[in-house]
């Protein structure tokens, strides 16, 4: 994943976090979109390491394929990520390049802290990169489209997606940042939607596999909701959201 840069450096204090009663109930009996939950027995955790900006790799997520009107054939999510009524939509907000504001960061330190992991975004979904409006964990401010766990909504009509442990997940087993440095072994994100239109998602990454509870899943969804509210308060007059 190449980033530029960007503002916000770690929470340390989402490390310190307590953590939440009922961490130890798996993900799969509260959340469908958890495919790798049950391949196998948790694997021992691996030792936190920073993130570091590390070379651009090959898009990962396998996915079905399209043939164009020239016969090439492009992977079904590259075409989603570069719908032009999605781009419209991201576009209206006016939010890509804009100011750091303390809201958005408000919204990514409160789930940093809930979920107690290292690293998370307020992610747009740009057409070849994914833009950061907010980022705790790391001094970036974007990422390019072929190396985006978000990517994974283009694949999914769940509005949350859960990994808890990248190694034994088919969506990211075979992730670059899986396989290698820095090791992302946690993915947990919820969509953000306007109008009907996939434009980003509240994410959260960890370097180590964790179990969390149905009240952090509940906290992540409202703090996308926020997220979502702010979007759109952003949007022309006319539009209701």
């Amino acid at each position: 994943m190449v980033f530029a840069k960007g503002r916000h450096g770690p929470l340390r204090s989402a490390r310190e976090a307590p953590r939440i009663a009922g961490q130890s109930a798996r993900s799969d009996d509260r959340l469908t979109e958890n495919p790798g939950s049950n391949a196998a027995p948790a694997a021992p955790r691996s030792a936190s390491m920073p993130l570091k900006a590390i070379s651009s790799a090959p898009t990962m997520l396998r996915c079905d394929r399209h043939h164009t009107d020239t016969g090439e054939r492009l992977p079904l999510h590259f075409l989603m990520r570069k719908n032009l009524e999605r781009i419209e939509e991201l576009r209206r907000c006016l939010v890509l390049e804009s100011s750091a504001e303390q809201a958005y960061d408000d919204i990514t330190r409160l789930l940093a802290t809930s979920l107690g992991v290292p690293m998370v975004m307020v992610s747009l979904l740009d057409e070849d990169r994914d833009w950061f409006k907010s980022a705790i964990g790391t001094p970036l401010q974007a990422s390019p489209a072929s190396t985006s766990f978000c990517e994974a909504f283009f694949h999914s009509g769940h509005d949350v997606i859960l990994a808890e442990d990248t190694r034994l997940d088919p969506r990211f087993v075979e992730h670059p940042m899986v396989i290698g440095a820095p090791h992302v072994r946690f993915y947990a994100a919820a969509r953000l939607a306007v109008n009907g239109q996939t434009v980003g998602t509240l994410c959260a990454y960890d370097f180590q596999p964790r179990q969390i509870s149905t009240e952090q899943i509940a906290q992540l969804k409202s703090l996308a909701e926020s997220a979502m509210d702010l979007l759109r308060r952003r949007l022309p007059s006319r539009s209701t959201g």
